[in-house]
């Protein structure tokens, strides 16, 4: 009726555009995260580095202490050897903390696109969780910003107008049908077209149509 299966059609389409809209914003969002993700990720291991060497150190101090009591007489063997085996248990850990944090700085680097060589500083540290929402509140606000979510809802809305232009097509359609034409009957070329251009020899067509869907045929 006046037009309503094309005003369907357009109204269809602009929510499909919607919906693809707020799953590009999904995508843009996760991207966004796993970024934050291996940037927090790099500062926490970054400081694990800095508290294993540490450790190392320490470790170290106590095993030339360690030697110096044994030459004194106040250790034994064993308890150099415990320090010794202490402190290269630290520099096993120091190492395992180093690959994971060049790891980290890896993945970083690779979710912001910068080449291997860049180099990259921060002097930010892992923040404190502070006091936030209540869950409900919280959860009522991650579903209504949820681009994913309000893709599904305009892909919902998009199926819902396709049943009304599907249940508006049952009904019959008379469509009103009008055209003009110019044709250039001259039989010499250049004055056809001439002739064709000033619309010497007009064509007009007015009528309608009238379509009645058969159903369960």
């Amino acid at each position: 009726l006046f037009g309503k299966q094309d005003r369907g059609l357009v109204a269809a389409a602009r929510q499909r555009y919607t919906s693809v809209d707020f799953l590009t914003q999904r995508r843009v969002a996760e991207n966004v995260y796993q970024v934050l993700f291996d940037y927090w990720s790099w500062i926490s291991l970054r400081g694990n580095v800095a508290a294993t060497e540490r450790s190392v150190g320490e470790a170290r101090r106590f095993e030339a202490i360690a030697k110096q009591k044994k030459s004194f007489g106040l250790f034994e063997d064993t308890d150099v050897l415990a320090a010794r085996a202490n402190r290269l248990q630290m520099e096993n850990q120091l190492a395992d903390a180093i690959r994971e944090r060049e790891n980290s700085r890896g993945r970083l680097l690779k979710g912001l696109n910068f080449a291997e060589t860049v180099a990259i500083e921060s002097g930010e540290a892992v923040p404190l969780e502070g006091t936030g929402p209540a869950r409900e509140a919280a959860l009522a606000t991650a579903l209504e910003r949820r681009a994913d979510f309000r893709a599904a809802a305009s892909e919902v809305e998009t199926r819902r107008i396709e049943v009304s232009l599907a249940k508006n097509r049952k009904w019959p359609e008379l469509d009103l049908l009008a055209s003009l034409q110019l044709n250039g009957v001259n039989p010499g070329y250049q004055d056809a077209l001439s002739e064709m251009v000033q619309g010497q020899h007009p064509a007009y067509f007015f009528g309608t149509e009238f379509k009645w869907n058969i159903e369960n045929r």
